[in-house]
This record gives C-alpha cells, sequence and structure tokens, in this order.
C-alpha cells in the first residue's frame, strides 16, 4: 500500500518495505529450495495500526487465509 502511494509522512517506512521485497526476490533468487511467499496487505487490525481516528481496516481472516493456503499448498508440492 505505502510502497505505491508513498504518503510523505511514511517515505521511510515505505522504503524499508520495498527494500524487503526486493531482499526477499534476491533470496529466493539465490538460494536453491528457498519459496518466498510476498504479500502487500491491507491495514489490518493490529497493535501498531490502534488508532483513536476510525480508519479501514481489512478482514484478517479474509486477507490471512488465502495466504496460508498457498504456504501449505507450497509445502505439499516440495
Amino acid at each position: 500500500m505505502y510502497v505505491d502511494s508513498r504518503p510523505p509522512d511514511l517515505t521511510e517506512y515505505a522504503m524499508s518495505k520495498a527494500a524487503g521485497e526486493i531482499l526477499c526476490a534476491d533470496l529466493q533468487r539465490q538460494l536453491r529450495g528457498l519459496r518466498v511467499i510476498v504479500r502487500r496487505l491491507p491495514r489490518l487490525p493490529t497493535d501498531q495500526t490502534s488508532s483513536l481516528v476510525p480508519m479501514e481496516t481489512g478482514d484478517p481472516l479474509r486477507v490471512m487465509l488465502p495466504i496460508i493456503r498457498d504456504m501449505q499448498q507450497s509445502a505439499a508440492s516440495e
């Protein structure tokens, strides 16, 4: 989310997220047998995203369940 939109006050945050994605891609390319699943998640209700100002958040189950299933499917196919 912030990697693409880069709000002015979150530049460093967006940069660290983008760097993490690049690192995952490089590790997967360099280490045989390593599979990294990278997904950009919407804002989810966590301790870090709690706010006094109402903010829209995704449903953790709807967001995370497909990712967990991808991970299980990937592990089963190895």
